[in-house]
């Protein structure tokens, strides 16, 4: 989930009554506005919309410890999505 100023969190809801954060990024920059996942290129890829730091990709090989992969030159983000290859923002 997006967690503002502190990033991107990932909470383990296996049990509804009790969720766990099992991740949490420190991004130093931005504040988290906006969240997509979908596979690319056969490899599943978080986007990460940031204000005005634009967007972060995290790779997913494993989903609890999401690893950075890349951020391009975009301008402000505070939404974002994947389609058919391509990732948009707002």
């Amino acid at each position: 989930m997006c967690d503002g100023i502190s990033g991107l969190a990932i909470i383990d809801v296996d049990d509804p009554n009790s969720p766990l954060y099992i991740y949490q990024s420190d991004i130093q920059t931005g504040d988290a506005q906006g969240i997509a996942i979908n596979q690319l290129y056969g490899k599943k890829y978080l986007s990460l919309a940031i204000g005005s730091e634009g967007v972060l990709f995290y790779y997913l090989s494993n989903p609890s410890k999401p690893s950075l992969s890349g951020q391009p030159e975009t301008s402000y983000a505070f939404s974002v999505d994947i389609f058919r290859g391509w990732v948009y923002y707002l």
